[in-house]
């Protein structure tokens, strides 16, 4: 389970721990933020109607969710989503390892369709090709 800002409860204001209940859909009116709850904060016959959960892909927090309209979302809070959004964009390129056309040696492109190993090289591949002309 990865480290994240602990929630707090909407009702109480306690930190909501490694489960989560999630106030919203039909009761709360579209574009509004869904409102996170502890598990003291709601009533038992509410807890086992809730059956739906989904666990969060960044911090692994069981996030329950009540109505029908409600969509389950991959993470429990915005912090999580923009964590894991990071993470993807930090991610390291695979390297590509191509023949430059113009000397015919290797070299890692940055591109995919680069075709030449630096700008001295393509210079030299073009000043070629115009003096055949």
């Amino acid at each position: 389970m990865r480290s994240v800002t602990p929630l707090a409860c909407s009702n109480c204001g306690g930190a909501i721990g490694d489960v989560m209940y999630v106030r919203g859909g039909d009761a709360i009116p579209w574009g509004t933020p869904e409102l996170p709850l502890c598990p003291g904060c709601v009533p038992s016959d509410l807890q086992r109607s809730w059956r739906k959960y989904r666990d969060c892909h960044w911090c692994g927090r069981r996030r329950y969710y009540g109505c029908a309209s409600q969509l389950p979302r991959n993470y429990c809070c915005y912090e999580c989503l923009r964590l894991a959004k990071n993470a993807r964009r930090r991610k390291p390129r695979r390297t590509i390892y191509m023949v430059c056309v113009g000397c015919e040696e290797t070299f890692t492109a940055q591109r995919r369709d680069a075709e030449y190993c630096s700008s001295a090289c393509r210079q030299r591949a073009y000043r070629g090709r115009v003096s055949r002309r």
